[in-house]
């Protein structure tokens, strides 16, 4: 597993993570934890990862959207709150929603199953930058003309 975080530059911290994740089974090999870099560097990050695993109950947005770029799929599990739905709205929008789960034992199932089995992995993986390139993720044009009309009905409302 990879963690990247600004705090894992301190060994303090780390330590703390090291400790938290052997209190649970899981041995400090396992574990590769890397403070924050340049971009470029956190990009190329995404080329040892076989599957993101999204947070919660904070889902990520533009870190989903970085590793779908970056050809990584990510299995999350949204809960009600709006903070856990944007990566499901982003994998809907893909059209990615075979990684979204519906609870936690799922979100496990998900994971454990796309990491073991690398021809569906590979497959996921492939074409992943250009299936969201022209998803509606990257259609700015859309975005602009649909923002656009609704400030033009929310104007006409106000200045009746």
């Amino acid at each position: 597993m990879v963690l990247k975080y600004g705090g894992l530059a301190s060994q303090t911290v780390k330590r703390r993570y090291l400790d938290l994740f052997a209190a649970h089974g899981v041995e400090p090999q396992r574990l590769e934890l890397l403070p924050s870099s340049s971009y470029a560097e956190y990009l190329a990050t995404y080329h040892q990862v076989d599957v993101t695993l999204d947070s919660f109950p904070f889902s990520g947005s533009v870190t989903t959207c970085e590793a779908l770029w970056m050809g990584v799929p990510v299995v999350t599990c949204p809960f009600e709150t709006f903070a856990s739905r944007h990566s499901l709205s982003h994998l809907s929008n893909v059209g990615l929603t075979e990684t979204i789960a519906h609870d936690l034992h799922e979100y496990v199932e998900l994971a454990v199953s796309l990491v073991g089995n690398p021809p569906r992995l590979a497959a996921l993986r492939a074409g992943m930058r250009e299936r969201m390139a022209a998803s509606p993720l990257c259609d700015g044009k859309r975005f602009a003309a649909n923002l656009a009309s609704l400030l033009r009905g929310v104007w006409g409302r106000e200045s009746k």
